[in-house]
């Protein structure tokens, strides 16, 4: 998850907390 990381990363920052591995 270090790719998608940085993609869903700012992609779901100001739109949903799904991801909590921050």
């Amino acid at each position: 998850m270090h790719r998608q990381y940085k993609h869903t990363h700012t992609h779901t920052h100001k739109k949903k907390k799904k991801i909590t591995y921050a």
